[in-house]
């Protein structure tokens, strides 16, 4: 997979990371970095244990990174994960939201691991 294909699949906006990063390759090497940052962990494990401010840390971390590499679906989600974190707002909400963000992240990872 290109990646450019990449980005059409995870729903990222490729004409903007390219014009920052330059080369197919250098995203493609920040794209296999994404695979070991644990801040999506950090957040499914802090909202399993029901630890709101380290899931609201977790997310606010997730999606600065999906911000520098636009992944634009995966941002949009985990933002408003984050909104809803953010001071106890709305965390029925951000709950709700998981298992969209799981899919999406799921889906993501498996299309970085059939870059070429």
């Amino acid at each position: 997979m290109t990646v450019e294909t990449l980005y059409d699949v995870i729903g990222g906006d490729y004409a903007k990371i390219i014009q920052n990063l330059k080369q197919d390759e250098k995203v493609a090497r920040f794209a296999q970095m994404f695979l070991q940052d644990s801040s999506y962990q950090e957040l499914k494990d802090a909202m399993d244990g029901q630890d709101y401010e380290a899931a609201f840390a977790a997310a606010h971390k997730l999606k600065g990174i999906c911000q520098n590499m636009y992944f634009d679906r995966m941002q949009h989600i985990v933002s408003d994960i984050t909104e809803g974190l953010r001071g106890g707002a709305d965390i029925l909400s951000a709950v709700s939201l998981m298992p969209q963000l799981e899919a999406v992240y799921e889906m993501t990872v498996e299309n970085i691991l059939q870059l070429d």
